[in-house]
Parts: structure tokens; sequence; C-alpha cells
């Protein structure tokens, strides 16, 4: 018969079981090495009893409370083992190091879970669309803005791909451009005009960017989409702005330019008006100073002849009676009566050329315009005017067309004309020669007065047909003849000119319609 010994250890969860039997047991007892055998077997089996009970005590049973507290800690408050400072200092270290890890777990989860909201807040608030897909183009999350772009919820979004949210062809560039981010290994920005939920369209600036994990592979992508439609349309509102600017600078550059035109044209007219008043204006003087000399020279010339005739005839009565008995006195009185005579003409011809210059300027001059002889006209002018030359050494030479030069002018005031020039001829020239002549030229009848007198002064030709003006302050007469005959050659249609070189002559010419 066998005995079986059973000892159980809960804190190791053994049981240690015994085998012998008691006979075989006894006997073995009959000896004394078999004894000393027998005690160090039993020896050791207290030994490992108690060696058994002390690690249940002191090793199982702590690391069996560590182990539960372990299992019941939520990372939320601090780690607390009860009875921790009666298990051993070996396990007050374990539970002290595992205490002070849990509270800087604690601590490095409260963090990371503070940026994970602030990030969360900060991709939230923000006013760009910001979602993340993985390499498949699956939507691992976005922000709130990027829920209102799709007017859905992120968890309504995430783990569904493009081809469930979109078009096939909205869906197929999506996943193109995240492609090409995911390839090329950097960041990619496009522009998409993407269609809303309520049908409104919104342009889209988007930027990919490749996500990398801690061994470098491309895990997926994040998009940042910026609503750019405003900017857009500013733009183009912009462009067209410009475009009209542009147009409207031209259209106002072209004014400007016209009116700077015009402006240029009325400066200049202006400078030519100023140009014509100045030069009105000095003649205005010149007339001024002419008029002022003309009625010294008048006064003058006027009481010149009257007091000869006075005095002349003032001696006559005087010595009438002695004359009448005194044939010598009688020669005398014949030469005062001759005196008195010429300045008798020559003050009837300053107020005959007086008041005809008084016509002319009033528009009153009268004339019989008719066909006529023109050499007859010249043939009278030299008969009236031959007897001034008595007494001189000028010869007069009288030269006509052989055949009658016809033209239409008035015959009167034509001889006025020749005997203005002809007495100037006669008063101007001490010397040689006079010639009155005429000829046809080309259609023309020409009549020409020419002397070898003093000339005319190359700075005085430009004035000598102006009124009231003399070639020489010295010179007699009123100024009025040459500026009487212009005015009637130009109403009768006849061109005057002539050609003078001072100290040698001059010929004045007179050139008329021909009729055939």
């Amino acid at each position: 018969m066998r005995d079986l010994l059973f000892i159980p250890i809960k804190e190791l969860k053994w049981n240690i079981i015994i085998d012998f039997s008691k006979e075989e047991f006894l006997e073995s007892l009959s000896g004394v090495n078999d004894r000393i055998i027998l005690g160090g077997a039993i020896l050791l089996f207290l030994l490992l009893l108690v060696g058994s009970l002390t690690f249940a005590y002191l090793v199982s049973k702590p690391l069996k409370k560590i182990s539960s507290a372990v299992n019941d800690y939520d990372y939320k408050t601090d780690f607390e083992l009860q009875e921790c400072k009666s298990m051993g200092s070996e396990f007050d270290m374990i539970c002290n190091a595992f205490k002070k890890s849990s509270t800087l777990l604690r601590k490095t989860l409260d963090e990371y879970k503070y940026n994970e909201e602030l990030l969360e807040s900060i991709i939230n608030a923000a006013d760009d669309y910001i979602l993340y897909k993985d390499t498949n183009s699956m939507y691992l999350g976005g922000n709130s803005a990027f829920e209102r772009l799709n007017s859905r919820k992120i968890e309504e979004i995430i783990g569904k791909t493009d081809d469930e949210l979109y078009s096939a062809e909205v869906a197929d560039y999506h996943i193109m451009t995240d492609r090409q981010a995911i390839e090329k290994r950097e960041t990619i920005l496009v522009e998409e005009k993407f269609q809303k939920k309520d049908g409104s369209f919104v342009i889209l600036q988007i930027k990919k960017s490749p996500i990398y994990d801690n061994k470098g592979d491309v895990k997926g992508v994040v998009v940042v989409a910026r609503d750019m439609t405003v900017i857009k349309e500013m733009e183009q509102t912009l462009l067209t702005l410009n475009a009209t600017l542009e147009k409207r600078v031209e259209e106002k550059t072209l004014e400007l330019k016209t009116a700077n035109e015009t402006l240029e044209i009325n400066i200049a007219n202006l400078k030519t008006v100023n140009l014509k008043l100045f030069k009105a204006k000095m003649e205005a003087l010149q007339a001024a100073q002419a008029r002022s000399n003309f009625i010294t020279g008048m006064s003058h010339e006027l009481r010149t002849p009257l007091n000869a005739i006075i005095n002349f005839t003032d001696q006559v009565i005087e010595d009438f009676d002695e004359m009448l008995q005194d044939k010598e006195m009688q020669e005398d009185t014949k030469i005062f009566m001759q005196r008195v005579l010429i300045n008798s003409r020559h003050l009837l011809n300053l107020i005959n050329d007086l008041l005809e210059f008084t016509k002319a300027e009033a528009g009153k001059i009268d004339y019989n315009v008719e066909e006529c002889d023109l050499n007859s006209v010249a043939k009278m002018a030299y008969n009236n005017t031959y007897s001034l030359l008595n007494g001189t050494d000028v010869k007069f030479n009288l030269k006509l067309h052989d055949m009658p030069l016809i033209a239409i002018v008035d015959s009167r005031r034509f001889l006025q004309i020749l005997l203005n020039l002809l007495s100037n001829a006669i008063k101007f020239t001490q010397k040689g020669e006079i010639e009155l002549r005429s000829f046809e030229e080309n259609g023309y009848v020409i009549v020409e007065v020419e002397d070898s007198g003093k000339g005319i002064p190359e700075d005085k030709q430009s004035i000598i047909f102006d009124p009231f003006t003399q070639v020489s302050g010295t010179d007699n007469g009123t100024g009025l003849g040459l500026g009487l005959a212009k005015r009637m050659c130009d109403d009768m249609n006849i061109k005057i000119s002539f050609t003078s070189i001072e100290g040698e002559g001059t010929i004045f010419r007179l050139a008329v319609k021909k009729i055939s």
C-alpha cells in the first residue's frame, strides 16, 4: 500500500505531491546511513517548502499586485499602488519607477492630446480647405471648411475614395494630381474649377504635398485648397478695367494730342496775329508819324506858294501905277505874275492831291472806264509836262509804239497817274534825260517812265507807295502822289512796278491788258 502527500502553494499556483510507501519508509530507517539520507531528504524538502512559501510571499504576491494595478491604470490619474511600501525595497523601486514612467507618459499623452486639439482647432479655423489622403486616394481627414465645401460631415468622407465621392472626370483628375505629387515627391500647384453640391462653381488654387513616415516612405498626400473665385473675378474685373482704362487713356491721349495740335496751331496763329498786330502797330505808328510829318510838311508846302502869291501880288499892286508908265517895271511885273501863276498851280496841285487822296480813302473816286488809245494819253502827258524842263539840262524823250495801243481804263485817271510819275521824274532829275515810252508785251500795253535822277534808296523802296511817305525829308510835295497813283492802278487793274538804283535812276512801269 502506498500513500500520497499533497502540499498546495496558492501564491504560485503550485501543487506539491509526494508519493511514498509507509512500510518502505519505515524499513529505510533501520540503518544509520539510511537515516542520514532520509534526514537529508526531509531537510531538502523542508528547504524547498520554506523557499516556495518565501518566494510566494515576497515575490509572487507583490508582482501580482503590481500587475493588477497596471491593468487597472487608465493614464488619467497618477499611478497609485496600495501597500507599495511594505513589499520590499526592490519592489518599491519597481513601483516608484513605474509611477514616474506613468506620470511622464500621462504628461506626454496630455501634451500630445493638447497639440492634437490645438492643431485641429487651427486647421478648422483656417478658411482654406485642408484634407489628407493615403496613397490610394482614400480620405483620412479634413477640416470644417472642407466639410462646408462638400456639404458633408467629415465622418461621411473619411474612408471613402475620390471615385465614391465625385464624378469619374473629377475623380480621375484628383487621382492624377495625387499621383504626380507622390511620384515626384514634391509639392505641386494646380488650379481647379470645382462644382459645389448646390450647382455653383468655385475656382480653387490647390497645393498637394506628399506625407512621409519615419522611414521616408510616402504614405499619402495633404491637400490645401484656397478659394480664388473672388480674386479671379477681381482679376478679370481688373483686366476689363485695365482694358477700358487703356482705351480711355488712348482716347484721352488722342484727344490731348489733338488738343495740343490745335493749341499749337492756335499758338502759331496767335503768334501770326501778334506779329500782324505788331506789324500793324508799327505801321500805325509809322502812319501816325507820317501823318504828323505830312501835316508839318503840308503846312510848309501850302504856306510857301501862298506867301509867294501874296508877296508878288502885293508888289504888283504897290507898283501898279509906276508899272503903267515904266516899261522896265512892266517886265518885272510880268515876271512876278508868272511866279504867281506857277505858285498858284503848285498850290492847286497840292490841294488836288489832298482832295483826291481824301476821296480814295473814302472809296469815292469816280472812274469812267472805256476803251482808249494809251499812246494818245501818254502824248498828252508829255505835252503837259514838257515845259517844266525849260531852262534845265535834262533831255525829255517821247518814244511811242507806232500803232495805237487800246486798253480799257479811265483816260483822265490814267493821265493823272502819268503826270504824277513824270512830275516826280522831273523833280528828282537834275541832269541826263527822261523818257516816256510805250510798247506791247505778251498781250499787255506797257507804258514806262525812266529817269536818270538820284534814284530810290534800297531801304526806302518798300514804302514809296505808302501815303504821307517821302524818300527824303528834304523832298518837296505832299508824299501822296505815288500812294494815290497806286490806289488808282489797283482800282483799274493796272499793274504798277518799278526798278531803281540809287544814284543812277528809276524806271516806273505800267502794264494794262491790251484789247485786240
